[in-house]
């Protein structure tokens, strides 16, 4: 069993066809292309390619998600010297 609960095709319909669009991936089939092309969970190489889709209006409107990426990215010691963003506004600005 894997250690991950990640799986493309969980991702909303919306969101694969925003980044079917925006990676020049083949619609019918998002989240197989995506798995082949970027492996079985995101990494930094997707996430820079998909950034501008990712910090679109979903992000801002899907909470969990927002809140999984400050996390992550404020995890200890991974941010010495920041503070933790507070609110949804300050989590969305770019640091």
């Amino acid at each position: 069993m894997p250690r991950y609960k990640f799986a493309w095709s969980n991702l909303p319909s919306r969101l694969l066809k925003e980044l079917s669009t925006h990676l020049d991936v083949d619609p019918a089939y998002p989240s197989l292309v995506l798995r082949r092309r970027y492996g079985t969970r995101p990494r930094e190489e997707f996430i820079r390619l998909a950034r501008p889709v990712l910090e679109g209006p979903w992000l801002a409107q899907v909470p969990t998600a927002l809140d999984t990426i400050v996390n992550g990215l404020w995890h200890p010691g991974g941010r010495d010297g920041y503070l933790r963003p507070s609110g949804r506004q300050r989590q969305l600005e770019r640091q």
